[in-house]
């Protein structure tokens, strides 16, 4: 009959709610706000005093054992049970059986009622202590039913973060949305979207699927249009919710005012309604509707939070959706123009490459005949002519080979051949062209290798001219050659201007060319490395390099001795 033990035994109680079944059981069926008010009146009452009347027979049962000292001992559980099973109602009822069973059989003098001043202390305190008893009984199952309510909350949450990251396509997400408030949240759900000043319906749920044809049927009736001042059309331009808690019949007949909607509103039973924006870095691109047509699902500010919450998740997917879509657009976009670049570029390359034929013919004629009859200065005019033939020849070539490697057309000619014999003869063809630099060669492999000779050859050459091209202020380029067990290496260094470092991720792009100071002083279509890299990598070897600015650039490549099966 001490006031203070009972908090510690109630907490004692919800702590091991888990752990046992018997309290789990008392959480559930007892300790639960809302199974009250799903009870009937005769339902809780009868319980209330049949409960006491079984305490009553057990008290008698085991007097021998309790005695007369504890008068009041096991109504107190009898309280706390009623409490939670029925309410403060029945509480009561059984908290004034109680006394009067015990003033009648339990206080002296036993088999009749007392007005003894003793006696009616002790039962004002039971009063009081009952009475204080059915109050923390029902804190703590509203307690009990606030944490279940958050832990399903936080469940549904987390299911629902996994199953809008699931899909980034818009139409699959607010379908999503849709089928994952029904039914947890709302018998039906609808979402509302607006594109260019339209407002369209995207996603319907309903809970019973013979009632989606009146849902559906409801909401064709007037749809929502951007000129209205209530509904979906308020919602998304104040960009704020909208919670109806109880759909009266007054509010029916004020927001619906065409007949069959009104008799179909009456089909659908609507008891509570929910209108929640979609929001997209805040800007209001729909609504989402949650309908109850349940007494028992009565919307309250908490599942409107919860309902914010859901949008707000169905709205960074949305974002990501928007932003999955928007790059698949451009990706497409970008491959349209490579395909439509490349087109060009194999078309520009067959075109060209005929005419060039034919005034590179024109050209070594006329050398020929001013060579035969000794013309000093038209011979030299030729050769410059002739040179910078070869150089658009060789620009061509550049063009028809990149589309190869795009198309996947490039064809290796695979041979064994001495890799040193090849470096010497393209560094002496090359020196034999510039007047501007000497080629340095150092070390020897003394190795074969299984590769396409010719494409070798056009990698090495791409490698000089760029080194020699780049390094303007210098008068020579090294080239080491080393061997490995298992490869060899070509490298060349010149002293040139160097490669900036924001530039080096960009070095073996198509199209990419290092830029000098001023605009054009380094010319060409920027496909030598690019076409050198394929190569290098289509026979199984390697290439990089080395660079700093103004100080000068190593490129290296490697290929494998041994001959790599296609």
């Amino acid at each position: 009959m001490i006031c203070y033990n009972i908090p510690i035994i109630m907490a004692k109680v919800s702590k091991k709610l888990k752990s046992n079944f018997v309290l789990s059981a008392l959480d559930r069926y007892v300790w639960n706000e809302q199974e009250p008010h799903n009870r009937s009146a005769i339902r809780k009452y009868g319980v209330a005093i049949l409960l006491t009347v079984v305490v009553t027979l057990l008290k008698i049962f085991f007097s021998n054992i309790i005695g007369s000292k504890t008068p009041f001992l096991l109504y107190f559980g009898d309280i706390i049970v009623v409490a939670g099973y029925g309410g403060t109602g029945p509480a009561i009822v059984a908290t004034a059986l109680a006394a009067l069973i015990t003033d009648f059989l339990f206080l002296p003098p036993f088999n009749e009622p007392s007005l003894h001043p003793d006696i009616l202390i002790q039962l004002t305190v039971f009063m009081i202590e009952s009475a204080f008893i059915i109050g923390m009984s029902q804190t703590l199952g509203r307690a009990a039913e606030k944490v279940r309510r958050n832990g399903q909350r936080f469940r549904f949450l987390a299911d629902a973060s996994k199953v809008l990251s699931s899909s980034l396509d818009f139409q699959e997400t607010m379908e999503a949305v849709a089928k994952l408030a029904v039914p947890h949240m709302a018998t039906w759900c609808a979402i509302h979207v607006i594109d260019e000043g339209v407002i369209t319906q995207i996603a319907l749920v309903h809970e019973e699927k013979q009632k989606l044809k009146f849902v559906k049927k409801f909401n064709a009736i007037e749809p929502p249009t951007t000129s209205d001042n209530h509904g979906v059309a308020e919602v998304l331009k104040k960009r704020k919710s909208i919670l109806t808690p109880l759909v009266t019949e007054e509010f029916l007949q004020e927001s619906i005012s065409n007949p069959t909607k009104l008799e179909l509103a009456h089909v659908l039973h609507m008891t509570s309604s929910m209108m929640v924006p979609l929001l997209v870095n805040g800007v209001a691109i729909g609504v989402i509707s949650f309908v109850s047509d349940s007494q028992k699902r009565v919307y309250t500010a908490d599942d409107l939070l919860m309902a914010e919450e859901l949008a707000s998740r169905a709205g960074l997917a949305i974002e990501n959706a928007f932003l999955y879509r928007e790059a698949k657009q451009e990706i497409q976009k970008r491959r349209k123009l490579e395909k439509q670049k490349d087109e060009f570029l194999r078309i520009a390359g067959h075109e060209l490459k005929t005419p060039v034929t034919s005034i590179k013919a024109y050209t070594q004629v006329l050398l020929f005949a001013s060579q035969k009859r000794g013309e000093t200065e038209p011979l030299q005019q030729l050769r410059k002519l002739d040179a910078q033939i070869d150089k658009l020849t060789h620009l061509i070539g550049d063009l028809f080979d990149a589309t190869k490697i795009e198309a996947g057309k490039m064809v290796l000619n695979v041979d064994e051949f001495s890799f040193d014999t090849l470096v010497e003869e393209v560094v002496e063809e090359i020196q034999f062209t510039t007047t501007t630099h000497t080629i340095h060669i150092e070390g020897k492999t003394e190795q074969m290798v299984t590769a396409d000779r010719e494409r070798t050859s056009q990698v090495i050459i791409n490698l000089i001219t760029n080194a020699i091209k780049y390094s303007p202020n210098a008068n020579k380029v090294n080239i080491q050659l080393y061997s490995e067990p298992t490869q060899v290496q070509f490298s060349i260094t010149d002293f040139g201007i160097g490669i900036p470092a924001s530039k080096k991720e960009k070095i073996f792009e198509r199209f990419f060319r290092v830029s000098g100071d001023k605009p054009g002083s380094f010319p060409g279509l920027g496909l030598g490395l690019y076409i050198s890299s394929e190569i290098v990598h289509r026979q199984g070897g390697k290439i990089w390099f080395e660079s700093k600015k103004d100080k000068g650039t190593t490129f290296s490549f490697t290929l494998p001795i041994k001959k790599q099966k296609a």
